[in-house]
Formats: structure tokens, C-alpha cells, sequence
């Protein structure tokens, strides 16, 4: 969270967001999202703040059937966070939450190997106990599952040969898990 007035605003126009949304109105959380990037876009220290409002922004888009210009804030958002002075522990969990996103966002698009991919990056950096939660966080072993059912849903109306791999491939991410 932000300490400065300025950066307090920008994540009222957040929750304002959020608040929009879970009432239904797309169009102006969107706007909210917006006024809170116009705040936070100039401001290296509020580059968690902006990130968390392109993601918010990001997934109102996909909730729309806007599926590239989700993709392309979140992209917007991992390229900032891939800067050679970006780093740290919060920005190492932000990228991973982003790809995370762009998982989902892939899989209602219906690119499941895209999802897979993304799926993939976000539990690598999750499961980095340096820079991530470490194999045994709960946000870990959510996303260990989320890839198994993506690897599910690459294996269904698959002939058994080529789906059994795949199954295989989910059974033992889950059962890894289980071990944790």
C-alpha cells in the first residue's frame, strides 16, 4: 500500500473500481482503473500500485470478451516489471500473479497452450523459495492445481494415446503437490 496522499487517491480509485465491478457496472470500474494508472504511471515508487491497477483493468477487459486488450495491459505491466532496476521479492510475486492472469485470460480465450505456458511461468516463479512463496504456499499448490486442470482440458477429446501423457502430466503435478 501506498504511504503518500497522492498514491492513497490512487488506490481509492482501485477499490472504487472493484466496488463498480462487483455491482456490475464494467464501464465504470474501468474508469476508475484508469484515473488510478494516471496517478500511479509517473511515479516509480507506486509501481505495485499501477501494476495491481492494469491487472484489475486487465481482467475487467477479459470479463468482457476483450481478450486482446487484456492481454496486451498485461504484457504492458510485465515489461515494466522486467526493467533491469525492478527487483525484489513483491515485484518477483507480481510477475508471477500477472502470468498467472494472462493464464486465465488465455484459457477463456480458449488458447490452451498459451494458458499452459503461462501457467507454467507463474508456478515457476511462485514455487522460488528466494524470490517466490516457496512448494508449500498455499498460492503455490493453487496454482500447482490450476495448471493440472489446464493439462486436463489440453488431454480432453484427445485420442487416449496422446491424452494419457497429459493425464499423467496433471496426476503428477497433483500428487507432488499432495507431498508438500
Amino acid at each position: 500500500r501506498s504511504k503518500s496522499a497522492k498514491g492513497f487517491k490512487g488506490n481509492a480509485y482501485i477499490t472504487l473500481g472493484n466496488i463498480a465491478l462487483s455491482e456490475g457496472n464494467t464501464n465504470d470500474a474501468l474508469q476508475h482503473f484508469e484515473s488510478a494508472l494516471k496517478i500511479f504511471s509517473n511515479d516509480p515508487e507506486e509501481l505495485a500500485s499501477g501494476t495491481q491497477a492494469k491487472k484489475s483493468m486487465a481482467m475487467t477487459y477479459s470479463s468482457l470478451g476483450l481478450y486482446d486488450d487484456a492481454i496486451s495491459t498485461l504484457e504492458e505491466a510485465v515489461e515494466k516489471l522486467s526493467q533491469p532496476n525492478v527487483e525484489g521479492k513483491t515485484f518477483h510475486l507480481l510477475k508471477a500473479d500477472l502470468w498467472s492472469s494472462m493464464s486465465r485470460v488465455h484459457q477463456q480465450r480458449g488458447d490452451i497452450a498459451a494458458a499452459k505456458n503461462f501457467s507454467k511461468l507463474a508456478l515457476q516463479n511462485y514455487k522460488d523459495s528466494a524470490l517466490g512463496y516457496g512448494e508449500n504456499h498455499p498460492i503455490t499448490l493453487r496454482n500447482t492445481s490450476n495448471l493440472a486442470v489446464i493439462l486436463l482440458r489440453e488431454a480432453e477429446g484427445l485420442p487416449k494415446d496422446k491424452s494419457k501423457p497429459i493425464i499423467d502430466a496433471a496426476k503428477f503435478e497433483m500428487e507432488g503437490a499432495l507431498q508438500k
